[in-house]
């Protein structure tokens, strides 16, 4: 089985960030895609590409299917969303303002 730690999950959000932005920006302008808004396809495309890197993980390790692991990449999908749009920049700020103690003020 395969080690997975921190900065093998992160190189993967980079990856699935990565190919989401590529096909957005490929596909954004046919014809059935260009109806919908831009947030809902990107938010669409990345839990179907984060959910279908997890049974891709899956059959290369040959392990089982966890229904919680499943619900977890459900979430990955929509932080590689929030990636895709507004960038690691903006995450780490949302992760430090929400990190902060009630009477810390930086």
């Amino acid at each position: 089985m395969l080690e997975i730690n921190l900065a093998t999950i992160i190189l993967i959000l980079g990856v699935l960030v990565f190919a989401v932005n590529v096909i957005v920006e490929v596909t954004k302008n046919l014809y059935p895609l260009d109806q919908i808004h831009t947030n809902y396809y990107v938010t669409g495309l990345s839990i179907t590409l984060t959910v279908l890197s997890y049974f891709v993980y899956l059959s290369y390790t040959s392990s089982k299917f966890i229904w919680y692991y499943f619900a977890a990449v459900i979430v990955a999908g929509f932080i590689v969303a929030y990636l895709a749009m507004f960038g690691w920049d903006k995450l780490m700020k949302l992760w430090h303002e929400s990190s902060k103690k009630d009477g810390d003020i930086r």
